[in-house]
């Protein structure tokens, strides 16, 4: 028959157990709180993102040609010119290596998706036009850019991450219903906002891995 352990062992090994077990929560527990991070910008974006959709219905409804190329310039500049705005800022601010690549990316991506933009308009003699859809991206960017601004410095990497999250889940859905409101016949344009959607894309999965693989 074997015998009882010595009542100090007990402890020790009940202690022990106690401290894997406090650190295998703790570990979970951080996942969990990034995934649950992640899984709410990401709906926030979708809702946002069908609310523009909704918008850009009355928007573009009755457009000429020129016309719908104008309001979709525009959609695309409010987008640009946010993410470039919130970039620059995230930049000043963090030394975080992993939110400085994707910051640099983005400013980097949209200053070339403006420009490219610039030069399909003047090809046709054309401006950019407001409409409530820019007029809301515009809105939520800046709101976007306060919040990060007025946040606490330590909580910058996380706000940035969950913010292009959501503003580009957003962005991918506008982009892709302001494309099939362009006229076929407008080759050039559509296919640029085709680019715009896989830039928009490869943006938002940095940003979901940049929001991962933060402490």
């Amino acid at each position: 028959m074997s015998r009882a352990a010595p009542a100090g062992m007990c402890k020790a090994i009940v202690s022990c157990i106690a401290i894997l077990a406090v650190h295998a929560l703790a570990a979970c527990g951080g996942d969990s709180d990034h995934s649950d991070l992640e899984s709410r910008a990401l709906d926030e974006g979708t809702t946002r993102g069908q609310a523009l959709q909704a918008q850009a219905v009355h928007d573009f409804a009755g457009c000429t040609q020129s016309e719908a190329i104008g309001k979709a310039a525009g959609v695309v500049f409010a987008i640009n010119n946010g993410e470039i705005a919130q970039a620059s800022f995230v930049l000043s601010k963090t030394g975080d290596v992993r939110v400085r690549a994707l910051a640099t990316r983005i400013v980097t991506d949209h200053q070339a998706s403006n420009a490219a933009l610039l030069t399909l308009l003047h090809n046709r003699n054309l401006a950019p036009i407001e409409t409530s859809v820019s007029n809301t991206l515009t809105a939520e960017a800046n709101a976007g850019l306060a919040q990060l601004q007025t946040g606490e410095l330590r909580t910058i990497n996380l706000a940035y991450a969950q913010i292009q999250i959501t503003m580009h889940q957003e962005a991918s859905m506008i982009v892709g219903t302001v494309r099939d409101a362009v006229p076929a016949s407008a080759t050039d344009i559509r296919g640029f906002l085709s680019d715009t959607l896989t830039m928009i894309g490869s943006h938002q999965a940095r940003a979901e891995t940049v929001l991962r693989d933060l402490p």
